[in-house]
């Protein structure tokens, strides 16, 4: 179990030795498909933490795990919020038809581990909205996501609807 500070992002998980060895009879080595260890919990973590995992022991079953122990290192780095303006793009619209929306940009809060901030660009985004998604009578789209950077996590989007109008 971890649990970070506030303002801290969990960004990988490391184990040395990834590969571990048992050594035993092929009949008892053939029945086990998993590996136990002891359960680790870091608690209020903001900064690169290290811990030793301990595995089961397979004694009673005349097997040994080489190593029984491995090292386990959580990467942590620190996040950051920032606003981005960015446009909205409408999809699946037929050739004969524009669509408008209202207002054309929405604003997104987003989360960004500050090691990634400098490559941080709005082209990297697609905000749209789906033709596909308008119903009889309804007087506003749904704004989605079609295009975040793997390393952002958006919390908002404001407005998360928007007013639309079709011209022919």
């Amino acid at each position: 179990s971890v649990n970070m500070v506030g303002q801290h992002l969990l960004k990988g998980v490391k184990i040395f030795p990834e590969v571990l060895k048992l050594v035993g009879p092929k009949s008892v080595l053939d029945t086990i498909s998993e590996l136990h260890s002891d359960s680790l919990y870091f608690k209020q973590i903001s900064e690169n933490t290290t811990n030793t995992l301990t595995f089961s022991s397979y004694n009673n079953l005349r097997v040994e795990l080489k190593p029984s122990k491995s090292i386990i290192t959580l990467e942590v780095e620190k996040i950051t919020e920032k606003i981005l303006e960015l446009p909205i793009v409408p999809i699946n619209v037929p050739d004969n038809i524009k669509l408008k929306t209202f207002p054309n940009k929405i604003k997104a809060t987003v989360l960004v581990p500050l090691g990634n901030y400098g490559q941080l660009s709005t082209e990297d985004f697609k905000i749209v909205v789906d033709y596909n998604e308008i119903r009889d009578n309804a007087s506003k789209l749904k704004v989605n996501q079609f295009l975040v950077p793997d390393f952002v996590s958006v919390t908002k989007i404001e407005p998360s609807r928007v007013e639309y109008i079709i011209k022919k």
